[in-house]
C-alpha cells in the first residue's frame, strides 16, 4: 500500500520537496541561532505529513552530510566549511596589548577556527615605508588570503597606503586614531562601539540612582571615543534638567602614554577626587582599571568611599561587583567577519559601518 504522503500523479515524492525545503534553509543559515533543526513531531507536524515522510527527507539530508543525530540533544546542521584561507591581523597600535586588543584577539581566532581558517598577527610600530615594503613582500602572491583586520591606532592615512598596496577584503575593528567626529564618507569598513551610549547610559544610571557629582574617567575630546564619552556624559545631565560639573570629567590616555605615565596621571587623579570637598558621589571608569585603581588608591593612602556609586565600562560582556556598560568583543568580531565576506563578494566597494550597541550588565550578586 502506497503511503499517503506520497503523491501517485506522476509528481515527485512529498519528502522530496521537503527535503528542498530544508536544504534551502539551511544553506542560508535559517537555523543558525540554534544550530539545531525542530523536533521531528515539530517538522511533521509544519509540513502536514508523516513522521516516515519526514524521515525521508532527513535522510537524504543526512546522506549529504548537512545534518547529523547528536545524542540526547536532536538533529544538529552541520556548519558549512569555508575554503581554509588566512586571516591576517594588523596592530597598529604598537607594544600597547590592551586587555581590549587582546579580547578582540582572542574572539578573531576563535572565528577564524569556525571558518577553517587561522590568523596571523603582525604588530605594527610606526607605520612607516619599510614597514609597509615588508607587509606587501609577506602578502605578495598570497592565495588564501581571505582578509586583513585592522585593530589599534590606525590612523587614516595608513589605510589608504594599506589600500594602494592591497586589493584582500579590509575592515578596521575600532575608530580612526586621531580624528574627532565620525565621518560620513568611508574609507574602509568598520566595526565600533557605541562609545556614547555607554557614558550615556552609565550617567543615567548613577543619576537615577541620586547621585549629582559624578566623576568620569574619558578620553582627550580630540580623540572619537573621547568626545562620544564626554557628549553621553553631558546629555544625560542634561536630559536630567541637572548642571553638568565638566570639571569632574578627567581625559587619562592610556592609548599613547607609558604605562609608568598613566599610573602617575591615575594616581594624581584619584588624590584630587578622594580630596574633593564636596567629593564626588559617582564614578565612572574603565572597569580594567579597577584593580589598578584600588591598588593606586592603598599606595597612596587612599580609601574609596564606601557610599561612593561605580559603573563601569568594559570591553568584555562578564558581570562585575558593580553595575557596568559592555561591548561584546563576540559580537564585534562576528560582524568583522561578516563584512569581511561582503567586501570579498563586493570587490571592496561595501564600505559600512556596523555600530555595536552596549549591554547593561546589573552588579554582580554578592
Amino acid at each position: 500500500m502506497m503511503s499517503a504522503d506520497i503523491c501517485i500523479s506522476g509528481k515527485a515524492p512529498r519528502y522530496e520537496s521537503i527535503e528542498k525545503i530544508l536544504r534551502q534553509r539551511i544553506e542560508s543559515d535559517y537555523y543558525s541561532s540554534t544550530g539545531f533543526l525542530p523536533q521531528e513531531r515539530v517538522l511533521a507536524q509544519e509540513f502536514k505529513v508523516s513522521r516516515n515522510t519526514l524521515r525521508s527527507a532527513l535522510q537524504i539530508l543526512s546522506d549529504n552530510q548537512l545534518i547529523c543525530k547528536v545524542q540526547g540533544r536532536g538533529t544538529m546542521v552541520r556548519r558549512k566549511t569555508d575554503e581554509p584561507g588566512e586571516y591576517a591581523v594588523l596592530n597598529c597600535g604598537g607594544n600597547n596589548l590592551s586587555s581590549f586588543v587582546i579580547m578582540i584577539l582572542h574572539e578573531i581566532d576563535r572565528h577564524a577556527s569556525l571558518h577553517s581558517g587561522f590568523i596571523t598577527y603582525t604588530q605594527l610600530t610606526s607605520g612607516s615605508a619599510s614597514e609597509l615594503t615588508i607587509l606587501q613582500q609577506r602578502f605578495s602572491g598570497q592565495r588564501n588570503l581571505k582578509g586583513i583586520l585592522l585593530i589599534g591606532n590606525c590612523s587614516r592615512k595608513f589605510v589608504c597606503q594599506l589600500q594602494k598596496i592591497f586589493s584582500f577584503p579590509m575592515v578596521l575593528i575600532g575608530d580612526l586614531w586621531q580624528e574627532r567626529e565620525r565621518s560620513e564618507e568611508l574609507i574602509v569598513s568598520q566595526v565600533v562601539g557605541d562609545d556614547y551610549a555607554k557614558m550615556y547610559q552609565a550617567t543615567r544610571y548613577l543619576l537615577q540612582q541620586g547621585a549629582r557629582r559624578l566623576a568620569a574617567i574619558g578620553q582627550p575630546r580630540e580623540l572619537i571615543w573621547g568626545n562620544a564619552y564626554y557628549n553621553g556624559y553631558q546629555d544625560a545631565f542634561a536630559e536630567f534638567g541637572i548642571d553638568f560639573q565638566p570639571e569632574y570629567y578627567e581625559a587619562i590616555d592610556d592609548y599613547g602614554n607609558p604605562r609608568a605615565v598613566f599610573h602617575r596621571d591615575l594616581s594624581s587623579y584619584l588624590q584630587r577626587l578622594f580630596q574633593t570637598h564636596p567629593r564626588p558621589d559617582g564614578l565612572i571608569f574603565p572597569a580594567e582599571y579597577y584593580s589598578t585603581v584600588k591598588w593606586l588608591a592603598d599606595q597612596n593612602e587612599l580609601a574609596i568611599p564606601a557610599e561612593m556609586l561605580l559603573v563601569g565600562r568594559s570591553v568584555e560582556c562578564r558581570r562585575q561587583d558593580f553595575p557596568c556598560v559592555a561591548t561584546n568583543p563576540e559580537e564585534m568580531i562576528r560582524e568583522a567577519f561578516d563584512l569581511l565576506k561582503q567586501e570579498e563578494e563586493n570587490k571592496g566597494r561595501v564600505r559600512q559601518r556596523r555600530v555595536i550597541v552596549p549591554t547593561w550588565l546589573a552588579a554582580q550578586p554578592s
